[in-house]
């Protein structure tokens, strides 16, 4: 089982790292599932690298996010979009689509703390704090669910 405390700690300690992707998920450079990794294989666990695998993987509960109310800390969120252009296997009649999770989760972050709400990502520049699902670059978090441990 993952200690959520733990798993916030670990995203803390990213924030102002570079963004890079791949990254090594070290002080040279995270991307935004790297930052899973990382906090994982410190708690003594692996989770797979990648957003969409991640969701479909190691949440069963995702849900849309309709109101800030509905997070609690330890959540994962994504953006996500749905335009034409994700992977085939994302798409309707995919290898992975589930009718909840049609689409391409291309962006994962972690809620650490919901008052005040604080979704910390490895996004470009750096690694970052998002104070809204509204997201600091316009682009909405949709998506949460509780992570399984691996």
């Amino acid at each position: 089982m993952l200690n959520r405390d733990n798993l916030s700690q670990s995203f803390e300690e990213i924030v102002g790292w570079p963004y890079v992707t791949p990254g090594t998920n070290d002080k040279n450079g995270i991307d935004c599932s790297g930052a899973f990794v990382r906090a994982y294989r410190q708690q003594g666990a692996s989770i797979y690298h990648g957003s969409n695998r991640i969701i479909r993987a190691y949440c069963s509960d995702a849900f849309k996010i309709t109101s800030e109310e509905q997070l609690e800390p330890g959540m994962a969120v994504w953006k996500m979009r749905l335009d034409g252009n994700e992977p085939n296997e994302y798409k309707p009649g995919g290898a992975y689509s589930d009718p909840d999770l049609v689409g391409n989760f291309y962006h994962i972050g972690l809620v650490v703390s919901v008052a005040p709400l604080r979704i910390l990502h490895a996004s470009t520049p750096v690694a970052k704090v998002d104070t809204s699902i509204k997201g600091n670059s316009g682009t909405q978090w949709s998506y949460a669910a509780q992570l399984e441990a691996a």
